[in-house]
């Protein structure tokens, strides 16, 4: 068998992708709907109706990158509490902001029990509204390489949204769905964890309808315990998969090999990454 057909070409997924992938995209958002999916409560608003039924024109955590009519995510970090900057936002036209306590700002605040839950709900519901096919890229190396190829090939064929830099954890993923636009068709994220259960959270926002496993490293194991704990961690990702979606695996990995031969649902494409 030579190396040529041994590789697992990114062709080879675009085969999947290309009869099943959504054309007639709409992503508008309003306050309500966002409220909605946040699980939050509509305060600080006179007129809730007509406040609900506005559309939201961005969304951000940086009060600095604020826009008229966009949404402000107040989230308490370990460096900087948003809320302390909910006003700035205000000034600089935000349309409502989303805060774990009310505060006494002139401005529609989406009240939730936490901020950062908020926000990947909200992604979540923006991810599941526009319609877009998801590819989402996982491993301990190579996500990067992987997923700017797979961008690269894709962008022959549809409109592609891409993850930039390393938006690829709790913050980034959410930031990454928030930047979709109604033309759209494909969005290749990359899915990075460091411990357990974040990979569940991670999949809970994308639902990817196929998942690219690259390998299986020794990393962050002062979480993961052993390769078998990154494992494990990493494939949280297959239980948010459609019935018909589909895995594609490194064949060369011990461990991804070994799962691939106890689990055949979503279906799995097996070969060989050349990283």
């Amino acid at each position: 068998m030579t190396q040529a057909s041994r590789c697992l070409r990114e062709a080879d997924i675009l085969h999947f992708i290309k009869s099943e992938t959504a054309y007639s995209i709409m992503i508008n958002l309003t306050i309500s709907e966002a409220m909605t999916a946040a699980d939050g409560q509509l305060v600080h608003c006179e007129d809730p109706a007509y406040i609900g039924d506005m559309f939201i024109e961005g969304i951000t955590l940086d009060s600095r990158k604020v826009k008229p009519d966009w949404l402000f995510i107040a989230d308490k970090g370990e460096r900087a509490d948003g809320h302390d900057y909910v006003e700035s936002a205000r000034r600089s036209g935000a349309a409502a902001a989303v805060v774990e306590h009310e505060l006494d700002i002139p401005i529609p605040q989406i009240l939730v029990e936490n901020s950062l839950r908020a926000m990947q709900r909200i992604a979540g519901y923006i991810r599941e509204k526009s319609g877009v096919k998801v590819i989402g890229v996982v491993g301990s190396v190579g996500k990067t390489s992987t997923r700017q190829m797979l961008s690269c090939v894709l962008e022959q064929k549809f409109s592609v949204l891409s993850t930039e830099g390393n938006f690829n954890n709790e913050y980034g993923l959410p930031q990454t769905f928030f930047r979709l636009e109604p033309h759209h068709e494909l969005a290749v994220v990359e899915m990075g964890i460091s411990h357990f259960g974040e990979m569940d959270r991670l999949g809970a926002i994308a639902r990817p309808d196929y998942v690219v496993f690259t390998n299986i490293g020794n990393m962050h194991l002062e979480n993961l315990i052993d390769r078998s704990g990154v494992l494990r961690a990493k494939t949280e990702v297959v239980k948010h998969m459609p019935h018909n979606g589909r895995l594609f695996f490194n064949a060369a990995d011990d461990k991804l090999f070994s799962f691939v031969l106890l689990h055949r649902h979503p279906p799995c494409v097996i070969g060989w990454f050349l990283i």
